[in-house]
C-alpha cells in the first residue's frame, strides 16, 4: 500500500513538472496605474467592479500588461523575430495610455517613454515586429529597460492609444514589484509618471540562507520520525 502511495505522489509530481515546463507563459498580470490619495497608484488584476468605478471617476492614468515567457518559447520568439539565438526569460510589456494627455487639443503631446527600474539589468532589449515604428529602444537609459518615441511627425501615444511588443530578456524568471515610469510631453515641460510593474526578483543572501536552512530542518525532522 505505501509503495503504491509512494509510486502515485510520484506520478502526479512528475505530471505537475511535465506541465509546468510545457507552459509557454509563466506569469501574466496586468498593472493599473490611477489616481489615488497619495498621487498615482497601482492596481493589479483588478476585477470588473472596481475597474468600472475607477472609469467613471474619471482616475485611470494607464495599463501595462506584463507577460512572462518559459525558456524555449523566449528562445523561439527572439529568434523569429530576428534577434538571434539568447537564453533566457522574455518580459513583454504592453502600455495602454488610458488618461494622459489630452487627445482633442493639437498641441498636446502624450507618452514618450517608458521604463522599467530592475533590480537586475536585463541581458537583452528590443521590440517586435509588430510594434509601433516610432518606438525604438532607449540606450540612453542605463540598465533599467526602456523604450521610447522617437519621430516628430505624431505626438507619441495620446489617450486610447496602445503600444506593444516592447520585450526585455533576463536569466531571472521569478517576478516582483518594480518601479517603473512614462514620462509625458504635454506642452509644457515633459513629467514623469511613476507607478508598479512586474520585473526579476533576485532573492538576497539571507532569504536564499533561510530557505537553505528550512530545507535541512525538513530533512532533519524526516530522518528523526523515520527512526
Amino acid at each position: 500500500m505505501k509503495n503504491l502511495r509512494a509510486i502515485g505522489l510520484i506520478g502526479a509530481a512528475l505530471i505537475l513538472c511535465a506541465t509546468a515546463l510545457a507552459a509557454d507563459i509563466l506569469s501574466e498580470e496586468e498593472a493599473y496605474w490611477y489616481v489615488g490619495e497619495y498621487g498615482i497608484e497601482t492596481m493589479f488584476n483588478p476585477d470588473g467592479d472596481w475597474l468600472a468605478q475607477m472609469a467613471a471617476a474619471g482616475t485611470l492614468r494607464l495599463r501595462v500588461q506584463q507577460t512572462v515567457y518559459d525558456l524555449a518559447q523566449s528562445a523561439a520568439m527572439l529568434q523569429r523575430n530576428g534577434d538571434g539565438l539568447h537564453t533566457g526569460y522574455l518580459y513583454v510589456y504592453s502600455v495602454s495610455n488610458l488618461r494622459v494627455g489630452d487627445s482633442l487639443d493639437l498641441e498636446d503631446w502624450g507618452i514618450t517613454q517608458f521604463s522599467a527600474n530592475w533590480s537586475i539589468a536585463p541581458d537583452l532589449i528590443t521590440t517586435s515586429r509588430q510594434t509601433l515604428a516610432d518606438w525604438h529602444v532607449d540606450y540612453d537609459s542605463g540598465n533599467p529597460p526602456a523604450w521610447k518615441w522617437v519621430s516628430t511627425d505624431w505626438p507619441g501615444l495620446l489617450p486610447g492609444e496602445t503600444v506593444g511588443g516592447l520585450w526585455a530578456l533576463s536569466s531571472i524568471g521569478v517576478t516582483t514589484s518594480a518601479n517603473a515610469g512614462v514620462v509625458y510631453a504635454g506642452v509644457d515641460d515633459p513629467q514623469t509618471l511613476t507607478g508598479i510593474v512586474r520585473g526579476p526578483y533576485v532573492p538576497n543572501a539571507p532569504a536564499i540562507l533561510s530557505l537553505l536552512t528550512g530545507l535541512t530542518g525538513l530533512g532533519v525532522i524526516r530522518r528523526f520520525r523515520r527512526q
